[in-house]
């Protein structure tokens, strides 16, 4: 559990820090308050075969919009998108089908950038 003290409540709301049940969920510094969330065109492809090659994993995707990056790491993959929306699209219609006999694991990323990154592990 996070001892939440006076300074270290001043910081938290300084930051926009939200927290639920102790996990931060939001961080963004007061200047980026005002400024629309980040969107990720960009998504993690977990439990991929073995067999799985490149083209065929594309080609998978591209039913929901244009892909414009698609690299395969051992047994996942990212798919980066052109479009926030047919990323959104493709990581719900896609998580748990099965392609080549494996169960794909279809998530978002999330976008941290380091400034902010530093500044919450300081605070924990």
């Amino acid at each position: 559990m996070i001892n939440k003290g006076k300074s270290t409540e001043a910081v938290i709301s300084s930051c926009n820090i939200d927290f639920n049940n102790d996990v931060v969920v939001r961080l963004r510094t007061s200047k980026e308050a005002n400024m629309p969330p980040i969107v990720s065109t960009k998504l993690y492809i977990g439990n991929l075969p073995e067999t799985c090659r490149r083209v065929e994993l594309q080609n998978l995707f591209e039913q929901y919009g244009k892909v414009i990056e698609c690299d395969i790491v051992r047994n996942y993959a990212f798919v980066h998108f052109e479009n926030p929306d047919d990323a959104k699209q493709a990581a719900g219609g896609l998580d748990g089908v099965d392609f080549e006999g494996a169960k794909l694991k279809v998530e978002v990323c999330i976008i941290v950038l380091p400034h902010l990154l530093a500044s919450s592990l300081a605070l924990l």
